[in-house]
């Protein structure tokens, strides 16, 4: 830990950054670490992803379940539509994994991400459609920030993208259609949720 404060890039130390900084993973921490000037840029293209997410969470033109659902997809699709856009796909993919190796390091130590303890599962997802987000910014590297955000929305309508079985009800869904339970999941690693794409209709 001493060595990840001492070896922080100094863009971290300004503007109260040092904070948001240590509340990273410790994979987190160490992609910052080792691409110091675009960590910065990373961090506020991060906050606007989040706003936007928000934003789309009103509008509901997909759902409002930030654990599984659609807007989950597009918060992550869009992340890495950005952070590509913006720098390099590949270092975009690259930080997308620490985050879910830090999500590992969460569910070991209790820690909740969006409300719930994170699963095997959702990182399954995450890193799927974290490709797909990649994708935009390789297929379309001279569109806007208001356009990649529409084509993460048509990804998703379109199926590209992967979700957590949901029924009508927003339960959440096994293979075989069974419902299963909050106890039955939450604080599990493995368990019986699974994803179907992100066209599925339940």
């Amino acid at each position: 830990m001493i060595v990840l404060i001492c070896t922080a890039p100094p863009i971290f130390a300004q503007n109260g950054k040092m904070k948001k900084f240590m509340h990273l993973s410790s994979p987190e921490k160490c992609w910052v670490i080792t691409h110091p000037f675009i960590a910065s840029k990373a961090l506020l293209i991060s906050e606007s992803v989040k706003k936007a997410t928000q934003e789309e969470g009103v509008r509901e033109e997909l759902d409002n379940y930030v654990n599984g659902g659609k807007l989950d997809a597009f918060r992550h699709v869009f992340w890495m539509a950005s952070l590509g856009l913006a720098f390099n796909p590949k270092k975009a993919l690259k930080l997308g994994v620490a985050h879910e190796k830090g999500n590992k390091k969460d569910f070991s130590k209790r820690r909740k991400e969006e409300g719930v303890i994170p699963d095997q599962i959702s990182g399954e997802m995450d890193l799927w459609n974290n490709q797909i987000g990649a994708g935009i910014a390789i297929l379309h590297k001279d569109v806007s920030k208001e356009e990649s955000r529409k084509l993460a929305i048509e990804s998703i309508i379109k199926g590209k993208c992967k979700i957590i079985k949901r029924g009508s009800n927003g339960a959440f869904l096994s293979k075989d259609n069974k419902v299963i339970k909050d106890e039955e999941w939450i604080g599990e690693w493995i368990n019986e949720r699974c994803l179907v794409m992100s066209n599925y209709n339940n």
